[in-house]
C-alpha cells in the first residue's frame, strides 16, 4: 500500500480538548488533523494522547537576585532539560528573595520563567511561618514542595523560635 504515514492514531483526544488524527512516520509526528493514508490505523476514541516528554518535579532555576553567572537559570536550565527529553520543570522556592506571597517575588519568578524558559514550567510555593499559602495558590503555585523549618540554603525564612 502506498502511504503517507506509517501509523495514524484516529480520533485522539488532545490536551487542548480537540479530537484529531495524529499521523506518524519515522518515529515522529508528521501531521495532526485530517487523516493521511497509513499502513496501520489505531482507534484512539476516548483516549487522551499526550506528547512524549518527562517532567522534572525538582529543579533549582536561579536567576533574579542570584545572577552570579555560573548558576543555572531559566534559559540554561530549560535548554538542558529539553536536551535530555524533559519538557516540563518545576522550580523549587528556596530563592533570593523567597516567594512568600502571591505578589512580589512569586510573580517576578513567573515573569522571568515566562520570558526565559524554553520548556513548560511550574513554580512551587514557599512554606514557612511567614508564607501566604492562599495568596501563593491563587497566584498559580503548582504545589507546596518544600517546607522550611529552618533557614534554607537560599533565603532565611525558616520558622521562628
Amino acid at each position: 500500500m502506498l502511504s503517507d504515514a506509517e501509523c495514524v492514531l484516529k480520533n485522539a483526544l488532545l490536551p487542548d480538548g480537540r479530537v484529531a488524527d495524529i499521523s506518524l512516520a519515522d518515529g515522529r509526528i508528521i501531521h495532526v488533523g485530517t487523516t493521511l493514508r497509513a499502513d496501520r490505523t489505531i482507534d484512539c476514541t476516548g483516549l487522551l494522547c499526550l506528547p512524549p516528554g518527562a517532567v522534572d518535579m525538582h529543579v533549582h532555576m536561579r536567576g533574579g537576585g542570584e545572577t552570579q553567572g555560573y548558576k543555572e537559570d531559566w534559559t540554561s536550565g530549560s535548554q538542558s532539560a529539553l536536551a535530555g527529553g524533559v519538557t516540563t520543570v518545576v522550580d523549587q522556592p528556596n530563592t533570593i528573595p523567597p516567594p512568600l506571597t502571591g505578589a512580589g517575588a512569586f510573580q517576578e519568578r513567573v515573569a522571568e520563567a515566562t520570558r526565559d524558559a524554553y520548556c513548560r514550567f511550574g513554580i512551587n510555593g514557599y512554606v514557612s511561618e511567614q508564607s501566604d499559602i492562599t495568596g501563593l495558590w491563587e497566584a498559580g503555585a503548582l504545589a507546596f514542595g518544600e517546607t522550611f523549618a529552618a533557614a534554607s540554603s537560599y533565603g532565611g525564612c525558616g520558622l521562628s523560635r
